[in-house]
């Protein structure tokens, strides 16, 4: 029991420093959200036991800081709820322009969510955030097939 709390407090700590290093990040002000992502997505490759995958278009327009902020927060709070919740080993980050909006994709194969499920304060933030830019997102899920989210701004 000891050992279990004791790798369970060290995997909880590990999740909190990498996440805390990602809030705002070097690249997404000096490169901005495309290099941001995919610094965020090598370093989860490297600290988490998820497989992470992140498809970009080839070059990406860059946006204003406020957007650039905002999308990253809510790319960053989606694979947060992969980590903590999914118990997944596969999750897929999708960015592509479609007509003239932007879809982006978190998906993963994890157990996926109870049909009654509570938002917490990091899905209020995600709404929130995607509220603010004018957008809209959905969730589909089904119990041990996985989590989409799809944002639409």
């Amino acid at each position: 029991v000891y050992q279990h709390v004791q790798a369970t407090i060290a995997q909880a700590h590990d999740q909190v420093r990498l996440l805390s290093h990602n809030l705002l990040p070097d690249e997404l002000e000096k490169q901005g959200l495309w290099e941001a992502l995919l610094q965020l997505v090598r370093k989860l490759n490297r600290n988490t036991p998820v497989k992470w995958a992140l498809t970009l278009p080839h070059n990406p327009p860059r946006f204003d800081a406020k957007t650039e902020f905002e999308l990253y927060s809510i790319v960053l709070e989606l694979t947060n709820n992969v980590l903590k919740h999914a118990q997944a080993n596969t999750c897929d980050i999708v960015c592509k322009r479609i007509d003239d909006k932007w879809h982006i994709t978190v998906s993963d194969n994890g157990v996926g969510m109870a049909e009654k499920r509570v938002n917490g304060k990091g899905m209020q933030s995600v709404e929130s955030r995607v509220k603010s830019l004018n957008g809209k997102i959905s969730i589909s899920s089904q119990a041990g097939e996985g989590t989409r989210f799809e944002v639409w701004v």
